[in-house]
């Protein structure tokens, strides 16, 4: 007998007015219903799990074991370990760079400044596992995999809580989270999140984040030729987006340089993400488009209207 708890009234017509329906009538979790804190709330959740997937131990009699035996036992390809030189190399400078050149918030600051040490670390003491992640063979060659991108991902977290609840009805929203989330590595969360590790990575590559990363990285992509066709020359334009890299991670895809200073920037694929993703001291930007021209508006303070690129920098 599936559990019912009653929603408060507000939440009630909240739902009705922004959740999708299935021809039943159940209805689902979806992006426009959470708040910026459940949102927030999530990555965090989310990010506690997957720490406690990588670190996964339980060697008792009926333990399933420490996740590298599981992974290689059933995970079709997939790996965890210490990543490549060159991409540890990488990281390295371009923490390095924001952390001395890019206005950011302390909250950014101390986060970098952790991921600095673990990347040093790594690259100072090879043959020890400082830093984690998972690889995947793709014919002869291990290549990173979008897993390591599973966390924070916010609509996957979407789809795998509607999956689990999809014969249940709604309770509040901040109780329906924390309840999938509730026992960490013993939760709903966790158990969904490495079974989708081992049995769906190319169902969620191409529903997901064809749709979430790869739209981005071609959003971003548009709009390093604006820039160039604009003017800004490229030793005027950092990259930071890519795979793993720990400053995009931290919401900063690119630097540009401008009247003396580096200004951090967020691109995003709409008006809607935009306006939630204002870097600090910097700006989030997003295409509309004129036929196949995009014209790239910004925000630069929050509860403000955005204004175009060639306006704010002029």
């Amino acid at each position: 007998m599936k559990k019912v708890i009653k929603l408060k009234e507000n939440e009630f017509v909240l739902l009705l007015n922004k959740i999708i329906s299935e021809g039943d009538a159940k209805t689902k979790l979806s992006w426009n219903v959470l708040t910026t804190d459940q949102r927030n709330n999530l990555i965090k959740l989310g990010d506690e799990v997957f720490r406690k997937i990588k670190n996964y131990s339980d060697t008792s009699e009926n333990g399933m074991g420490r996740i590298d035996n599981i992974l290689e036992k059933h995970g079709n390809g997939l790996s965890l370990g210490i990543p490549d030189k060159d991409f540890l190399e990488k990281n390295k400078r371009d923490i390095e760079f924001v952390l001395k050149s890019v206005p950011i918030s302390s909250k950014n600051f101390n986060n970098l400044m952790d991921m600095k040490y673990l990347v040093n670390t790594q690259l100072e003491e090879p043959n020890k596992k400082h830093l984690l992640l998972f690889h995947e063979l793709v014919g002869d060659n291990i290549v990173w995999s979008l897993v390591n991108m599973y966390d924070t991902n916010i609509k996957l977290w979407i789809r795998l809580m509607n999956e689990r609840y999809m014969d249940s009805e709604f309770s509040t929203i901040d109780e329906f989270i924390d309840n999938y989330f509730l026992g960490g590595v013993d939760s709903y969360a966790a158990g969904d999140l490495l079974s989708t590790m081992l049995k769906d990575r190319e169902k969620i590559a191409s529903e997901i984040f064809k749709f979430t990363w790869g739209k981005g990285q071609r959003t971003e992509k548009t709009f390093l030729s604006y820039l160039i066709s604009i003017g800004f020359k490229e030793e005027n334009i950092k990259v930071f987006s890519g795979e793993g890299n720990y400053v995009d991670r931290a919401g900063i895809d690119m630097a540009i340089f401008h009247d003396g200073t580096w200004i951090a920037v967020q691109v995003k694929s709409s008006y809607e993400d935009a306006e939630n993703a204002i870097p600090y001291k910097g700006i989030s930007v997003y295409p509309e488009y004129i036929g196949l021209t995009p014209n790239f508006y910004c925000f630069y303070k929050k509860n403000t209207r955005p204004i175009t690129f060639k306006e704010l920098f002029d």
